[in-house]
This record gives C-alpha cells, sequence and structure tokens, in this order.
C-alpha cells in the first residue's frame, strides 16, 4: 500500500469514528429530552391529578353542605335517598342518607342515641372536558343527629290528663278501699268512694282521721289521698265528703270534663317512626301470655321498645320490659316480680328530663293477687284500673300517671272480715294510758295483723317527663313551629353535626 492509500485509509476511519461519536452525542441527547419530556408529562399528571382530587373533595364537600341542608326543610324525602348535583363544570357529587350511625357499638355510652342519627355519604367527583369515564373521585361522610325540639301533635286533653297523678276520663263510681293511696293531684268526673266496705261509720273517722293525726306527729303518710282532688262536689255522699275532710285533702269542685274523642287507642299497629322522614321500624307482636321474659329495646331494630297485643294479654311471674304495649283487650296481672318501664327518649327542651311513650294501654287493667310488681311510666286504660279482692299482701306501685274510666280498689283481707266496732272500743280502752304507736288507731291495729302501710300506690315521679300519646300514624318527634327558614315557610326538624370521617 502506497503512503498515499494508507492516509486516506486513517483518515476515513478518523470521519467514522467522528461520526458514531457524533450519533451517539445525539441518541443520548434525544433520550435526556425524552427523559425530561416524560418527567413534565408525569410532572404534569401528578398536578393535574391533584387539581381534579382538590376539586373532587370540593365537590363532595358541597354536596354534604346541601344534603345536610335539604335535612332541615319539611320536604326532605328521608333516609335511604339520595341526592346528587354539580357544583360546577366537569364536577359532580351523589349524597345518600343513610340511617344509623355504624360508627357506634352495642356497648357503646352512647349507643342508645343510634337511631337519632344520620350517615350522609357523599361521593364527589371532577374530571377534564372529554375524559368523563376517568374522573378523580373523593369519598367524605358526615354523621349527623336529631335535634328534637317538638313532639308530633296529640289529643285535645293530653295536656291535661298529664297534670294529675290519676285522671278518670269516664262517668262511673270510683272505689278506694283501704289501704291504698294515690299521692298528688287527682281529677275525678264522678262519685268517689273512699273505704266504702270498711270500717264501719265511727271506726271510719277515728280510722282516717288518725291517719292525718300520724302525719302532723312525723309518723310516714299512709292516708288514701295526699294531694289536692278535684271533682264534681254535688255528685258525692255526704260519708265521702267527710273523710277527705278528715283526711284534711284540699278539695275543688269542678263539673265533670271529659276527653274529646281523639283520644283513642291504635286499633291496630305494625309499624312506627321516631322521627319524619326517619326508617321504618316493625312493632313485635305479643301472644296472649307472657312469662318468665324480658323484653328491651333495641336501638336498631325497635328503639322504642313498641309492642302490640290484638286481644288480651297475661302477665305471669317474671316479667320485665322497657318499652311500651299497646293490648286492644285487657291485661290481668296475675304473676309476681314485674317491672314495666317505658324508654327514656331525648328531651325536647331544657326544662324536661325526657319523652316517653306509655309503658301501658288496654282497655282494662286487671291485678290479682302477688307481690314485686311496679309499673313505671303513664298507664292509659279505656276501660277501669281494677285491683281485684286479694290478700293485703298483694302490692302493686304506679310511679307515674294513670288515666282510666274507672278506679276501684276492692277489698283487702282480712280487712274485710274484722269487727270494726269491736276493735274500736278495745283501741279507746287504752288510749288513755297508751304512748307512742298505740296512740293511732292505724298503728295500734298492726297487732292484728292490719298494717296501714298502702300496698297499693299511685305515686307520681319527682321526674318533669314529657309524655307521647303514640297512635298508629303519628311519630314522636315533629318539627317545631318557629323553626322554618327564610327559604322555607314551613318549619322542619333541626340536627347537629356529631362527626366528620374522611375515606
Amino acid at each position: 500500500m502506497t503512503i498515499k492509500g494508507y492516509l486516506n485509509g486513517r483518515r476515513s476511519q478518523r470521519r467514522g469514528f467522528i461520526l458514531l461519536v457524533v450519533l451517539l452525542t445525539v441518541i443520548g441527547a434525544m433520550a435526556l429530552g425524552y427523559s425530561a419530556l416524560c418527567v413534565m408529562s408525569i410532572h404534569y399528571r401528578i398536578v393535574r391529578n391533584g387539581q381534579l382530587r382538590e376539586k373532587a373533595e370540593a365537590a363532595a364537600e358541597s354536596g354534604l353542605s346541601i344534603a345536610f341542608a335539604k335535612m332541615f326543610s319539611p320536604n326532605w324525602p328521608g333516609v335511604g335517598t339520595v341526592v346528587a348535583g354539580s357544583c360546577a363544570p366537569n364536577e359532580a357529587f351523589e349524597v345518600t342518607y343513610v340511617a344509623g350511625d355504624a360508627t357506634l357499638q352495642a356497648g357503646d355510652s352512647d349507643f342508645d342515641r343510634y337511631p337519632y342519627r344520620v350517615t350522609l355519604k357523599a361521593k364527589g367527583s371532577a374530571w377534564l372536558s372529554g375524559e368523563s369515564e376517568y374522573p378523580s373521585v373523593c369519598e367524605k361522610t358526615w354523621i349527623v343527629e336529631l335535634e328534637p325540639r317538638a313532639l308530633a301533635p296529640e289529643p285535645s286533653d293530653w295536656n291535661t290528663i298529664q297534670k294529675y297523678t290519676i285522671y278518670q276520663t269516664g262517668s262511673d263510681t270510683n272505689r278506694f278501699n283501704i289501704p291504698c293511696q294515690v299521692a298528688g293531684p287527682v281529677r275525678f268526673q264522678a262519685a268517689v268512694r273512699v273505704a266504702p266496705d270498711y270500717p264501719s261509720s265511727n271506726p271510719r273517722y277515728q280510722y282516717l282521721s288518725d291517719l292525718y293525726a300520724m302525719t302532723q306527729a312525723g309518723y310516714p303518710d299512709y292516708r288514701p289521698f295526699t294531694g289536692t282532688v278535684r271533682w264534681p262536689a254535688y255528685l258525692q255522699a255526704l260519708d265521702d265528703l267527710n273523710a277527705l275532710l278528715w283526711l284534711n285533702v284540699s278539695l275543688i269542685s269542678l263539673f265533670p270534663q271529659y276527653p274529646g274523642g281523639d283520644l283513642q287507642s291504635p286499633g291496630t299497629l305494625n309499624q312506627y317512626r321516631i322521627y319524619p322522614g326517619g326508617p321504618v321500624y316493625t312493632v313485635p307482636q305479643l301472644p296472649s301470655v307472657l312469662a318468665d321474659v324480658t323484653l328491651t329495646p333495641d336501638p336498631v331494630i325497635n328503639p322504642c321498645g313498641l309492642y302490640f297485643r290484638s286481644g288480651n294479654l297475661t302477665l305471669q311471674d317474671n316479667v320485665q320490659w322497657t318499652g311500651t304495649v299497646i293490648v286492644t283487650g285487657d291485661v290481668i296481672i296475675s304473676g309476681s316480680n314485674l317491672a314495666l318501664r317505658a324508654v327514656p327518649m331525648l328531651s325536647i327542651s331544657s326544662d324536661k328530663n325526657a319523652v316517653e311513650l306509655p309503658v301501658l294501654v288496654c282497655k282494662n287493667l286487671r291485678v290479682e293477687q302477688g307481690t314485686g310488681r311496679q309499673i313505671e311510666g303513664l298507664v292509659g286504660a279505656f276501660g277501669e284500673v281494677q285491683i281485684k279482692k286479694s290478700p293485703d299482701t298483694t302490692d302493686i306501685t304506679f310511679l307515674g300517671k294513670v288515666f282510666a274510666t274507672r278506679f276501684r280498689i276492692d277489698p283487702r283481707t282480712p280487712w274485710d272480715s274484722v269487727d270494726w266496732d269491736k276493735k274500736l272500743s278495745d283501741f279507746q280502752k287504752q288510749k288513755p294510758y297508751a304512748t307512742g304507736d298505740d296512740r293511732y288507731f292505724p298503728l295500734w291495729l298492726r297487732q292484728f295483723g292490719l298494717d296501714p302501710a298502702p300496698k297499693v300506690r299511685f305515686w307520681d315521679r319527682p321526674l318533669a317527663i314529657a309524655y307521647h300519646w303514640k297512635d298508629a300514624s303519628n311519630t314522636v318527634y315533629a318539627p317545631a313551629p318557629q323553626d322554618y327558614t327564610a327559604i322555607e315557610s314551613s318549619p322542619g326538624l333541626r340536627w347537629k353535626i356529631v362527626r366528620v370521617l374522611e375515606n
């Protein structure tokens, strides 16, 4: 090879190497550029997705605010419904009203508030124009609670009935044989016989007047009536007027005033709501006999503990319920160890401790022999309340309010077989020398097994309870008349937010 040829070859190799370097440089630059573009694209997508996420979150919050505001309206459709809409172009929300509060568990201190709560589940969406199938989604949850401010409409005489420990709704004669006691104000529409079957005339005066004398001496009050008695005085027998005067009871004469026809017991009851738009609860139907049973409310499926019986109902031994039992027929209490009380519900005002439905509603209420029975709450009988003739060990305490067409406390044994005139004569012979308990006829009689402490008791509770009359159609709570807005001229319910959850 010539020198010239050799040099030409060397130049050709150098050019190829330079070209290779240039090509590699270009390729590297292109790779770096592509990488930069990818990084920029990813960064852009991150920024865009973040912006969409913020918009989706804003849409969810807007939906919650709108859905919450609708709950204050009288037209709120209630739980189980959905509110959907858009708050800006390419942004939308959907909110579902779910009954209850899934964050509450049985055993929680506030689990009894479950039926008053509603869960608002919101889904907010945001997307780019033309990409609605690829939205950014945000889910948020609010849990709100009813703030009760009024009860549903009630019978026209309902507030009047609640002013008295017992309230007579009919025109039949009432009978109160001793030992029994009604504490607090009472209202009768007809004649009232006080200790009608015993004692006889003079012993009756001694016994009743000594009951009052005992209260003045610091003994327990065993009088059959302790509060103001409102009754039609012109219908009363002279002996019964005198009996209440001997007891030193305040008397107010009033003409009969019977409740209106809108106070009626439900003929059937299958379901109920606590508030308008709230969940519908099924009412369990009871058998004809209850014994060895405990009925309790369930905040999820039966928060009022409401039960219904079509026909008569017999309560035998060991029956406890917390709730409301409505019976179309008679209720016969024939057993011992009964504890019945209503469910305390949320108060509607600061001066009331709770709202309660009646603990028992029936036609006639018959109480037979037995011990250890207490009924706490309001009892409504559309016939009579009768404590049937039985030994004086028979006891029952009504702690609350009772209304009935007639009250009938039958004689106690052995009180009805005592030779009262002889007992009075023996008492008077020893009285000039008596001390302590023997100074009073009722206490002196205890040595013969006649205990003056009343075992049939109608006592009101010291707590201020707002009782609500439940019929087949009304709710418990309703919008308060003053709770309207500038937008809504009709009142709506009131709610508060108790928890905010991020999904």
